[in-house]
């Protein structure tokens, strides 16, 4: 009997747990799962640039664009129409020669399949990538300089580097605020490539328009390094003013003035360029070689230096100098291109190239240098954006062989300047 009584309590026991077991079984596949919270798909915006390394200024503008690209991706990237992106940055080495920057342009355009090209600064380059990037829809953000980038034949180029509207401007201002009223005879020294002979010519119309005689226009080879048959021209000629149109600050620009020196010439000079290369002037030639006329005259340059700059522009340079350890200033003369790429992606709020362009028409952005906005060309029978105009500050060696802030050509001012040249609204 109590052998019966076991198993029928083992039985109601077995029947217990079972019931249990899948009760809970039940309970557990009947339970909603928690909520995995969505995320936002981050694709890739593929962004090429091509620079000479060789330069001071293709290493620095690199390192520029390498920084913008960190700070937003580590910002969560960049939303546009609607869908987010991380910037994947490609540059290539074009040694500022037309064959190497086509080269790179095939590479960027039909292998790495980037949608934009930025930065670039030689017209050698840019015109031998717009034969790639033209009939693929690639939009060129550049900071070249020929006219002929600026034509209607081109639809994807914009030149986000302030050059013919404030050079038509420069020399007005200059002759206002820095130069002797006696002084009329300039020298032009220039490379003797397309950018040189570019801006010789654009600087050379300005001169004249003010009253000035041009001497002669001299030029040298890119990176040629003995000037002494230049400085010994420039003597002969007497000119009261010397300016270097468009040499960039290194061994070129410090040849040149320390040629000129040792020669004995003692007159104006003016490079809007050559500002990170004073210093070394000042030490290794002296700062007397900087000293002529009232005083070596260039483009300040970087704005975080003027009265009340840009809190923006204080937090890249507080970021640059994070990131590499030394604040660089050759560079960003030429890094328009990537405020305004950002700007008009964020105006089109799409990828789509004409969008794009159309997104250029009246944009005005914040940059290193200052403010920059978009013109059209109608000059040049371009009625589209393709130019810009922008605030250029300018700064005078003193007495102590130091350069100091001078003043702004302001924005305004250029425009102003621009159409009254040209007869026609530029806006």
């Amino acid at each position: 009997m109590n052998r019966v009584r076991h198993k029928v309590i083992y039985s109601a026991l077995a029947m217990l747990i079972t019931l249990v077991m899948l009760t809970t079984v039940l309970l557990v596949s009947c339970a909603k799962p928690t909520p995995t919270p969505p995320t936002t798909p981050v694709s890739t915006l593929k962004i090429g640039s091509t620079q000479c390394f060789a330069m001071r200024q293709g290493i620095q503008l690199k390192r520029i664009l390498e920084l913008q690209v960190e700070r937003i991706n580590d910002a969560g990237g960049i939303v546009v129409g609607g869908k987010k992106y991380n910037i994947e940055l490609i540059v290539y080495d074009d040694n500022y020669e037309a064959d190497k920057a086509r080269a790179a342009a095939e590479r960027l355009v039909h292998i790495d399949k980037v949608q934009f090209i930025i930065g670039t600064i030689s017209s050698a380059s840019v015109l031998a990538i717009a034969e790639v990037t033209e009939p693929a829809k690639i939009p060129v953000i550049h900071g070249a300089t020929a006219s002929q980038l600026l034509g209607p034949g081109y639809k994807y180029l914009f030149h986000a580097y302030p050059t013919e509207g404030t050079v038509s401007a420069q020399i007005t201002y200059y002759k206002e605020r820095f130069l002797n009223p006696a002084w009329q005879k300039v020298v032009l020294i220039s490379n003797d490539d397309v950018t040189g002979k570019a801006m010789s010519a654009l600087y050379g119309a300005q001169w004249l328009r003010n009253g000035y005689n041009i001497l002669n226009k001299l030029f040298f080879a890119r990176g040629q390094t003995d000037f002494g048959l230049i400085a010994a021209e420039v003597l002969a000629l007497k000119p009261d003013i010397v300016h270097f149109a468009g040499v960039l600050p290194g061994k070129e620009i410090f040849g040149l003035v320390k040629a000129l020196y040792e020669f004995g010439y003692r007159g104006q000079l003016i490079d809007e360029l050559a500002a990170a290369s004073l210093p070394e002037i000042a030490e290794k030639v002296g700062k007397e070689a900087l000293l002529g006329g009232n005083g070596f005259i260039c483009d300040f340059g970087d704005v975080t230096e003027t009265p009340n700059p840009p809190k923006s522009m204080l937090e890249f340079r507080e970021a640059y100098v994070k990131k590499y350890g030394v604040w660089e200033t050759d560079g960003i003369l030429f890094s328009a291109p990537w405020w305004v790429t950002m700007e008009a992606l964020k105006r089109a709020d799409s990828l789509d190239p004409d969008a794009f362009m159309t997104a250029l028409e009246g944009l005005e952005v914040i940059y290193p240098r200052g403010r920059l906005t978009a013109i059209r060309r109608p000059d040049l029978k371009n009625d589209r954006y393709v130019d810009s105009v922008g605030d250029s500050n300018y700064g005078q060696v003193n007495k102590a062989g130091k350069l100091e802030f001078a003043g702004t050509l302001t924005m305004e001012f250029a425009i102003e300047n621009f159409e009254r040249i040209k007869g026609m609204s530029l806006r």
